[in-house]
C-alpha cells in the first residue's frame, strides 16, 4: 500500500508542476500571439525576443503588453521590429519590415518614443540607448 501511495504523490506533484508551468507561460504566449497576429508573424519569433530580453525585462514587457489595449500592443510591435532590425540592419531587411508594418496598418516610420520604449526593453539583448538617434536616422532614411 505504501508503495502505491508514493506513485500518487509523484503523479500529483507532476500534475501540479504542469499546471504551474502552464499558468506561468500563458501570459507570454498570449502576448506573443497578439503581437504576432497584428503583424502576421508566427508567435514563436516574438517569444524568442521576450527570452532575449532577459527575465527581468521580459517579465516587465509581458506584464505591460498583457494589460491590453492597442497602445500597448503597438509598443510591442515596434519593439519586435527594432529587435529584428538589430539582428540584421541590412537595407533590404529594413524595407521588408517597414512594408510589413504598412500592410498591417501601422506607421512604418520610427520616432523617438517608439525607439526609446524598444531600446529600454531590449537593453539586456544588447540595445544601447546612445544608438537611438543613429538607429532612427538609418531606419527612416530607407524606403
Amino acid at each position: 500500500m505504501g508503495h502505491r501511495m508514493n506513485w500518487y504523490w509523484i503523479i500529483g506533484i507532476a500534475i501540479a508542476l504542469a499546471l504551474i508551468y502552464r499558468l506561468i507561460s500563458e501570459k507570454p504566449k498570449s502576448v506573443a500571439y497578439e503581437i504576432g497576429r497584428r503583424i502576421n508573424v508566427k508567435p514563436h519569433f516574438i517569444e524568442n525576443m521576450i527570452t532575449a530580453m532577459g527575465s527581468k525585462r521580459g517579465l516587465m514587457f509581458v506584464d505591460q503588453m498583457s494589460r491590453g489595449g492597442d497602445e500597448f500592443i503597438e509598443k510591442g510591435v515596434y519593439t519586435f521590429i527594432v529587435f529584428e532590425i538589430s539582428k540584421n540592419d541590412h537595407a533590404e531587411n529594413i524595407k521588408w519590415w517597414k512594408s510589413r508594418l504598412k500592410e498591417s496598418g501601422f506607421d512604418p516610420q520610427m520616432n523617438a518614443e517608439r525607439a526609446e520604449v524598444a531600446f529600454t526593453y531590449l537593453k539586456d539583448a544588447g540595445a544601447d540607448h546612445s544608438q537611438i538617434p543613429n538607429f532612427i536616422n538609418v531606419y527612416n532614411s530607407i524606403s
